[in-house]
């Protein structure tokens, strides 16, 4: 990643003037993710949800198959340490230093809250740019992969999953944290190839293994790592730059470290 985007000396003025509507607005986005996320989850599970073949519905536990549904689950769990914390910090810690604004986040958790934002960011390029003109080019409706309950994981959560980044007190991001926000994928699409191709007992919904074809299956793994690496460090310039030119810490004399 390019060093421009790092700083090891002070950091400037806060991202926001007033810190209680940056902090007003990431709780709100977060609220939104974990709220809809639960919701859809439970409406899904009872009713059923079009994650099957030719928007075949799949109830029960089977709903659980799409990486879609799987990083939105990955998501709120994010948004709900996020809450928790931010929200602790508030009531608890903010309020007898007559103070509102969200405590700095360690290097673990701005790791897997990035790592999670990739991943549900995924699903949203993903359908964008290859799922719903697939549906078009085969005479079907491409806009149907954001109605209904895709309404929500592909579209309101993504967007405010990346809207909540930008309002993160972090640490900076780093290589290892782009490292990490491979992890998910690379165990989704193991697992679904294993199914797919050897067990046999899923459909091959997403197409990406092209009917077993193994030279189109290896294009399309190759697609996928190329468009988390191209997601994932879109987001990390933008967000560390962030960082370091509108920084949201109340902290002024806190100091990132410039990676290695």
């Amino acid at each position: 990643m390019s060093k421009k985007f790092y700083t090891s000396g002070r950091l400037k003025r806060p991202y926001f003037k007033n810190p209680q509507k940056k902090e007003s607005l990431f709780i709100l986005f977060n609220l939104i993710i974990l709220v809809s996320t639960i919701v859809v989850a439970a409406i899904d599970i009872k009713y059923g949800t079009s994650g099957g073949q030719d928007g075949a519905s799949v109830s029960g536990w089977d709903f659980l198959r799409p990486f879609t549904i799987d990083s939105n689950i990955l998501m709120a769990i994010a948004a709900a340490i996020a809450l928790i914390k931010t929200l602790r910090h508030s009531i608890v810690t903010a309020r007898k230093n007559n103070a509102s604004f969200m405590r700095p986040f360690g290097t673990k958790f701005t790791n897997f809250y990035f790592l999670s934002v990739v991943s549900i960011d995924l699903t949203f390029v993903v359908v964008t740019l290859f799922l719903a003109p697939l549906r078009l080019m085969h005479g079907q409706n491409g806009a149907s992969m954001f109605m209904g309950d895709m309404f929500f994981f592909h579209l309101i959560n993504p967007i405010a999953a990346t809207c909540a980044l930008f309002l993160f007190n972090g640490a900076a991001v780093n290589r290892l944290s782009e490292l990490l926000c491979y992890l998910p994928m690379a165990i989704y699409s193991t697992v679904y190839g294993v199914h797919v191709l050897f067990i046999g007992d899923w459909e091959d919904f997403y197409n990406f293994t092209f009917d077993g074809d193994p030279f189109l299956s290896t294009i399309s793994v190759f697609a996928n790592i190329l468009i988390i690496h191209y997601i994932t460090r879109t987001l990390a310039r933008f967000y560390s730059r962030r960082m370091v030119d509108n920084t949201s810490h109340p902290y002024q004399d806190l100091k990132y470290k410039q990676p290695r």
